[in-house]
């Protein structure tokens, strides 16, 4: 594996309380390796994995649901916005913002075409969506039928 921040070679493994991490010796930063299993990256792209990891926030008694209020604010704005939510697998940590350092763009957009899609946000999305074709970062949105307007000779 190569570093994801500046692309170096040089990467060392740690396992700690079960996880697996892995640091880059030329820039220093450290991320949580990915699985052996992971899926292949598909037109550059990476795969979202089989099934939710290990310590995904979507899991049950994850650290991210322990506050209700901030969770169901986290998955209502998912819900609302369709916008996808991102596996930290491979994601340089930095506890200054929120333990990740997702890329960023000159803009401060993030590039999620260079972002796995989460599998336990997957899992969710189709639970609470009853969708299967459309998956926000995944899927193209579908065009909405357009409403034919009925008109009554009275």
């Amino acid at each position: 594996m190569a570093c994801p921040n500046c692309g170096a070679t040089r990467v060392s493994a740690l396992r700690l309380k079960g996880t697996v991490y892995e640091g880059c010796g030329t820039c220093k930063i450290v991320w949580e390796a990915l699985p052996a299993n992971a899926p292949l990256d598909v037109d550059g792209r990476p795969q979202p994995f089989a099934k939710a990891c290990d310590n995904c926030a979507f899991r049950q008694g994850s650290p991210e649901r322990s506050d209700p209020e901030a969770w169901e604010g986290l998955t209502m704005a998912l819900a609302f916005q369709e916008k996808a939510f991102y596996c930290h697998k491979g994601v340089p940590l930095n506890e200054a913002r929120d333990g990740f350092d997702y890329p960023k763009r000159e803009d401060g957009t993030h590039p999620v075409e260079q972002l796995r899609v989460c599998a336990g946000f997957i899992a969710w999305w189709k639970g609470i969506s009853g969708q299967r074709d459309y998956i926000p970062g995944i899927t193209p949105r579908p065009q909405s039928d357009a409403i034919a307007e009925v008109w009554i000779d009275a």
